[in-house]
């Protein structure tokens, strides 16, 4: 039931750094430390314990400095946009080397002879 709980909370992480990682960490350790005393926890005891994920994620970012926040926000919408523009970029590569492969198959299929027309005349 840990498991499922932590990981409930890992996914309502927006983004997830060193910092996120260390208050998962402190909070799995108080985790193991309850359910060393109460071995037949169970995952509504947790939630009545602990808290929701929900509200143990809001509680994080209300005692997380602003500026961090927002630095880890900008540098995820920079690699999102990066990944964007190098997939962009690797799409309209593939895309005009597609089409001159295509280009040239079609110059290379004109320029096979399909028929030939022979005439045979008798000389006088």
């Amino acid at each position: 039931m840990m498991k499922r709980y932590l990981k409930e909370c890992r996914r309502l992480f927006p983004v997830y750094g060193k910092r996120e990682r260390q208050f998962l960490k402190k909070l799995n350790d108080h985790i193991e430390d309850y359910e060393i005393d109460y071995p037949d926890l169970t995952y509504e005891d947790m939630i009545k314990k602990f808290g929701s994920p929900k509200e143990i994620i809001i509680s994080y970012y209300d005692s997380v400095d602003d500026d961090y926040l927002l630095r880890k926000t900008n540098l995820s919408q920079r690699i999102r946009f990066f990944l964007i523009s190098i997939l962009l970029i690797v799409f309209i590569f593939y895309s005009y080397r597609t089409y001159t492969v295509y280009q040239s198959f079609k110059n290379i299929q004109d320029s096979i002879i399909l028929h030939e027309e022979t005439t045979i005349e008798e000389l006088p």
